[in-house]
């Protein structure tokens, strides 16, 4: 996903937040207008949830990369206390184009299972082979583009980080744009957007997504996708907190902002077990010009003890494993937060992940860095120990590191119940 909000400038901006009832200045960061109150209702207390932490801002460098302090970021979990909406408000929105602009698609599927779940995502919004114009924003490595494009009428993707070789075998129903979005002059009058595991990265969602529906002709349809707040909430779930989100959508906030839009819900589903939520929604014309209103808050009980008390256990954990050779298997997200957490004591020796492109490069954490590296006999020579960040697919990546005659403990970065069960290896988070 490479997507930049590019119509709000700069301004210096001092964030208040609350925290144990005492107002503290926490940053002064050059923020795109906005951020210095929710993002959602513009309510300006919000309070800290969790203490701050810096968090690598790359999932991959070049391997002769010099590390400084500008390739970390700042994490700092906030809820509004108005509408409750939860997010990351050290982010620095400043630096949203160069983020995103140097990293390299990270949703290439790289197994049968992910290709599934694409396939999956076009049977449940079904467009119209014959008359079903798709518009795409944001769409990564373009593999959803093409399953659309054979069952829709013509599709077109906006990505400007798309790579050059996929012109190369695209089909002629399907349109590249490079482009940031929104395009000013540009009416699409699309049959159907699609917005998928984008909304969370973008500063300012409301703004976003309006600009989306202007693309999107009255009565048509719009799949959004992002993460779920609950799922996180509910499985105390450390490493979905991580840098490239600036947000973390519960439903309830959803609904609201579709009611704010004119949005109705045709259809809801969840996916990778409940991780993510996919809505079926159609443009109307009822829209309520209102900020969200405060009876949607969430409800988050203890959120800093009982993540701290989870990510305490990974700490027990990594030091129990300190003096094995281990390694990561996935140059994701999940990785920079594993890292974030516990970077004084984390030493990896190598970064494992199916993506070709992170081949050669390198991931890193304050005071070191590891090679990325396909997964081979080779790779994971003389390693003890595994841990599956890419938890996702912890799973399959398993049976992958068995068949290549890895005998190791492996551990996953996964908090909820599947861990340990049905083929998923134990949580690092679990007590020793």
């Amino acid at each position: 996903m490479i997507v930049i909000f590019n119509w709000l400038k700069d301004s210096e901006v001092l964030l208040k937040i609350k925290k144990n009832n005492n107002t503290h200045d926490v940053l002064t960061a050059n923020f795109y207008k906005g951020l210095e109150v929710c993002p959602i209702c513009k309510f300006s207390d919000v309070q800290s949830l969790m203490p701050v932490f810096q968090c690598p801002i790359y999932h991959v460098v070049e391997p002769n990369t010099h590390i400084t302090k500008s390739f970390f970021g700042k994490m700092e979990i906030c809820e509004c206390n108005r509408c409750g909406h939860i997010f990351n408000a050290g982010f620095d929105a400043s630096r949203s184009e160069e983020i995103y602009k140097s990293q390299i698609p990270t949703n290439v599927p790289v197994d049968i299972s992910m290709t599934a779940g694409l396939k999956d995502t076009v049977s449940f919004v079904k467009p119209d082979s014959s008359t079903d114009n798709v518009l795409e924003i944001g769409g990564g490595s373009g593999d959803l583009a093409r399953l659309f494009a054979a069952t829709s009428k013509s599709v077109t993707i906006i990505e400007p980080g798309l790579p050059d070789s996929f012109e190369f075998h695209k089909p002629e129903n399907l349109k590249v744009r490079r482009q940031m979005f929104p395009e000013p002059n540009i009416n699409y009058n699309a049959d159907l957007v699609v917005l998928r595991q984008v909304l969370e990265h973008v500063v300012h969602p409301i703004e976003f997504l309006t600009a989306a529906i202007k693309g999107l002709r009255m009565g048509g349809k719009f799949y959004l996708e992002v993460p779920r707040l609950e799922y996180i909430i509910e499985n105390i779930s450390p490493v979905d907190l991580h840098f490239m989100h600036v947000h973390y959508f519960s439903e309830k906030i959803l609904k609201r902002i579709f009611f704010k839009l004119g949005l109705s819900i045709l259809n809801r589903r969840e996916v990778k077990d409940g991780h993510d939520v996919g809505y079926l929604l159609e443009k109307t014309t009822k829209i309520e010009d209102k900020f969200i209103e405060p009876e949607t808050r969430n409800v988050v009980s203890n959120w800093g003890i009982n993540f701290q008390n989870k990510i305490d256990l990974g700490r027990e954990k990594i030091i129990s494993i300190s003096k094995k050779r281990v390694g990561l298997y996935g140059a994701c997200a999940y990785s920079q937060s594993l890292t974030g957490f516990y970077q004084s004591l984390f030493a990896p020796l190598v970064a494992i992940d199916d993506a070709a492109q992170y081949d050669g490069k390198k991931i890193f954490w304050d005071g070191g860095s590891c090679p990325a590296k396909l997964p081979t006999k080779k790779a994971i020579e003389g390693l003890e120990v595994i841990i599956i960040t890419a938890y996702l697919h912890d799973r399959v990546i398993t049976k992958k590191l068995r068949n290549l005659g890895f005998k190791g403990d492996i551990f996953s970065a996964r908090a909820d119940s599947l861990a340990g069960r049905n083929g998923h290896p134990n949580s690092i988070f679990e007590a020793t």
